[in-house]
């Protein structure tokens, strides 16, 4: 049955190894902006442990200087910011740094950011417009200066880091279920699992602590100790001084089917990326989940072939009826000026919106060392600006669910696929910050459908190799109404033999 599809991430204790005591040269590298909760303790609890700890802030527009005998500031986006730095570092009688501790985008909460948005429709174009900007800039800010290092570690020859690259996030990751998440960090876990997986001589690992306002005072030493000892395991997080490791695992309670028809006749329910193989299905499940109304959008207008596939839907099969209708809105999930437009609809000329479908979604596959910060920007905008947009559109919404379709790519890390993987993470993260606040939310993350990209029988060959079979329609959607009805926040859906 469906069952074997069902999977779920744990959290466990883990017992790491001793830390190696020899002396060691790290880099503690953050942004500007970050706060010192973790950078000033964290540097203090490695020079504790005979460490050489050399500090390099993130300026824009700086070029490489010395702001004291151990902290350097310089733009991280310019390639020969970092060769400089190397070539300093060496000629100062210092071995090439072990060790890089890379703290991750700023650590402050955004409350004010999920304060009540104006539900006008310029109120919300331009809570959208600002959104959009902020998100995309801080996403920028720490991918192209890690994007930037990775390939001058790469040209300069250096084949190894001792220690590793340690990418250390706050908040990034839920260890219990209900912990909440800041989507903004946990990303990047999307986006180091690929740099894992495609850079192993770097020896990436990551590393969550909780957030600054939940923080126990000996994180810093727990953190020190951590990147020093020699782990196979490549994930952590830190929590009232204990370390965890993710296992991915068959879900153990398996959640029943729905007895019921999931979806209200008298309301509108909305598919993000509608037009797309994945979006019709969906939309074809609601209506036979009872929708009175899907409303579908896509930045093109259908062709004739998914026409024909609405229609079909109208038709009697077998004892199946469809009386919903689909609805076509034209727009683009990334533009607040859309979004605004189409979601002052609902309860107007549409009926009240009670249930989300993020769908939406574009591939810019290929490996980091050809990715470019525009082939990023293009993949993590619908994902990122569009997920956001809907979460402030129905906070105060009464929906009955808030679906978003992420990718087992962020959770296992697909190599060749880092924008995409980050920008799914961002997807599990919202989904965790909205259950936190007592909102619905569902993040799943898909392996690859029978219909779409797995149609093309090469990818279906090359995914058989690996011990993963593409979902069939049916089976999908049988786990999806399965999780809404158990009220699941977070699965991984995949058909994979593990031994392979």
């Amino acid at each position: 049955g469906v069952e074997r599809l069902l999977h779920e991430v744990t959290w466990e204790t883990y017992r790491p190894p001793a830390p190696d005591a020899s002396p060691r040269h790290w880099l503690i590298v953050h942004a500007s902006d970050v706060a010192a909760e973790t950078s000033v303790p964290l540097a203090a609890s490695l020079k504790a442990r005979g460490c050489r700890v050399d500090e390099v802030v993130l300026v824009d527009g700086v070029t490489l200087g010395q702001r004291g005998e151990t902290q350097w500031a310089m733009d991280g986006r310019r390639r020969e910011n970092f060769a400089e730095l190397f070539r300093q570092l060496a000629s100062n009688d210092q071995e090439f740094p072990d060790g890089v501790a890379w703290l991750l985008g700023a650590e402050t909460l955004r409350g004010a950011d999920r304060q009540p948005v104006s539900q006008t429709a310029g109120g919300l174009a331009r809570y959208f417009a600002d959104a959009k900007q902020r998100l995309l800039a801080e996403a920028e800010a720490v991918c192209v200066p890690l994007l930037t290092f990775v390939e001058a570690i790469r040209e300069s020859g250096r084949r190894q880091l001792a220690c590793g690259l340690q990418l250390v996030t706050s908040a990034g990751v839920a260890t219990p279920v209900d912990e909440s998440v800041e989507p903004e960090q946990a990303q990047y876990w999307g986006l180091g699992r690929v740099l894992g997986a495609e850079e192993p001589h770097l020896r990436c690992r990551l590393i969550d602590l909780a957030s600054a306002e939940q923080r126990e005072p000996g994180t810093a030493d727990a953190a020190a100790d951590l990147l020093l000892a020699d782990t196979r395991d490549s994930q952590f997080a830190i929590r009232d001084g204990h370390y965890l490791a993710p296992r991915i695992q068959r879900m153990k309670r398996m959640p029943m089917a729905p007895a019921e028809p999931l979806c209200d006749g008298a309301a509108a329910y909305l598919v993000t990326g509608g037009l797309g193989m994945l979006g019709r299905e969906v939309a074809a499940w609601l209506l036979r989940q009872g929708a009175g109304q899907v409303v579908v959008t896509s930045r093109r207008p259908p062709d004739e072939a998914t026409q024909r596939f609405f229609e079909s839907l109208h038709e009697v099969s077998g004892k199946i009826d469809v009386p919903g209708e689909i609805v076509v809105h034209p727009a683009d999930i990334a533009s607040p000026d859309d979004v605004a437009r189409l979601m002052g609809r609902f309860g107007q000329d549409l009926k009240p919106l009670r249930g989300v479908l993020h769908v939406a979604g574009v591939l810019d596959d290929g490996l980091l060392s050809d990715q470019t910060w525009d082939r990023f920007q293009k993949v993590l905008e619908p994902k990122l600006a569009g997920v956001e947009f809907l979460d402030a559109a129905t906070r105060d919404l009464p929906l009955d669910f808030f679906i978003l379709y992420s990718s087992a790519a962020s959770v296992l890390g697909s190599p060749g696929q880092s924008n995409y993987a980050m920008a799914n993470a961002f997807l599990d993260g919202l989904a965790g910050r909205r259950r936190a606040a007592g909102l619905p939310a569902l993040s799943i993350n898909w392996g690859p459908w029978a219909v779409g990209m797995a149609d093309d029988p090469r990818i279906a060959k090359r995914l058989k190799l690996q011990g993963i079979e593409p979902l069939a329609v049916d089976d999908a959607h049988e786990v999806l109404g399965q999780l809404l009805a158990a009220d699941v926040g977070q699965a991984t859906v995949i058909d994979v033999d593990w031994r392979r």
